[in-house]
Formats: structure tokens, sequence, C-alpha cells
């Protein structure tokens, strides 16, 4: 994570969902993660019923409309650019694991098999 958003407020995350939530969170068809302009916050902002005075003042940025620019730029070349390609279908995962499995002969406990019936993990719980 990048450590200029290591130590932000309850406020500045609060705006980073209202935001998302309201904009989306990917560019629909393109399936890549959306980045809202600034304009698109402050119309987010309207349509839930909130000011964007705090994003933007006279026409520019804010502080806080900097850093949320900054964030969801980031945030954005993080997923699409490092964490997407590095995603496995569930058979390819399987298969690495099972591989992986058999050439290191682990010693430690190793995840069950997943639980499908919502009933038999509340039970097990």
């Amino acid at each position: 994570a990048d450590p200029r958003f290591r130590n932000e407020p309850m406020s500045f995350w609060a705006n980073v969902r209202s935001i998302s939530q309201e904009v989306g969170y990917t560019v629909r068809g393109q399936g890549i993660v959306k980045i809202p302009s600034l304009d698109d916050m402050c119309r987010a902002m309207s349509r839930i019923g909130l000011s964007s005075a705090h994003l933007m003042d006279d026409g520019g940025p804010t502080t806080l409309g900097t850093q949320l620019c900054d964030y969801f730029e980031i945030r954005a070349k993080l997923l699409n650019e490092f964490v997407e390609p590095r995603l496995m279908m569930a058979d390819q995962a399987k298969e690495i694991f099972e591989t992986l499995k058999e050439r290191l002969d682990p010693s430690c406990p190793l995840p069950s098999e997943p639980v499908n019936d919502i009933e038999t993990l509340s039970d097990s719980v």
C-alpha cells in the first residue's frame, strides 16, 4: 500500500467509499478499475445529497480533493497493472497448488476443501 494513505482519517475513507459506491468501481464493459475525475466526485456527492465544498472551491481542488484524485489514480493503477494480471481462474490456481504441494511436500497444515454449504459452515463455528 502507498504510505501516503496509511494514516488518513476515517473521513478520508468515508469519502472514498461514498464516491466509489456512487460512481462505480469499474469502467463498464472494459473490466478496469475506474479513476473518477474531480467533477465525477463532486457530482457523486451531490447525487447522494452531500456537499462537495470540501473537494473543490473557487473552481479548483481543495487539499482533500487532490488527495482523493491521487488515491483513486494509485488504486486503479495498482489493481489494473499489478493485481489483475496475477489473478487466476480456480482450475489454474488448483493445478499450481497441487504441483507445488507435491514438489514441496509441506509439513504444515494445509487448507481443507472449500465449504459450499452455508449450513455446514455455520455448524462448524
